[in-house]
């Protein structure tokens, strides 16, 4: 079986298009994508929001699409949230909600894109607990400041027991 672990879908994706060369907008057309790749399933996850034509800095609007994509498509998707955890009690509600409500497989955090550092505990640590007590992985984009790898060492000793995926692991500090 082949899984991509890093797949951005809905239609955030509207608001700056130019940035990726295959947009899947919606769940029909990622799961083309999927097929014509020969990829079983996805970790699939909201793309970044940065303005344009509708409003949703907290990702309800974009959680939701992932969640609609999973139930009709549950073989094939894997739902993971995405919170912006800048906006703090907001982030952690807009999680909480997710999980409860569209049974989330786990989240996706972008310090670059949203501007926070993982080794902010006011920040990540009202997630962390949360993936702890509900046994889930949490996914990063990582490998340059402000999410240079060393900075996961204190949400490793933290939380020992939750996932921790670090996606691009140095990729620019090897350029």
């Amino acid at each position: 079986m082949i899984i991509d672990s890093h797949v951005h879908m809905g239609s955030g994706l509207l608001n700056d298009g130019r940035r990726f060369s295959h947009p899947s907008l919606d769940s029909r057309s990622l799961i083309a994508m999927l097929d014509d790749s020969g990829i079983d399933r996805a970790i699939v996850f909201p793309p970044i929001w940065e303005g344009g034509e509708f409003h949703d800095p907290t990702y309800e609007r974009a959680n939701d699409e992932v969640a609609a994509a999973e139930r009709e498509f549950p073989d094939r998707i894997i739902g993971y949230a995405r919170v912006n955890p800048n906006f703090g009690a907001a982030a952690v509600q807009e999680f909480l909600r997710c999980l409860d409500e569209h049974g989330s497989h786990g989240i996706m955090l972008h310090p670059d894109w949203e501007s926070f550092r993982v080794t902010n505990p006011r920040l990540m640590f009202p997630i962390m607990e949360i993936l702890q007590e509900r046994g889930l992985p949490v996914t990063f984009h990582s490998g340059y400041w402000p999410a240079d790898p060393v900075g996961y060492l204190l949400l490793a000793e933290r939380f020992p027991d939750v996932t921790i995926i670090m996606k691009h692991m140095g990729y620019q500090l090897a350029e």
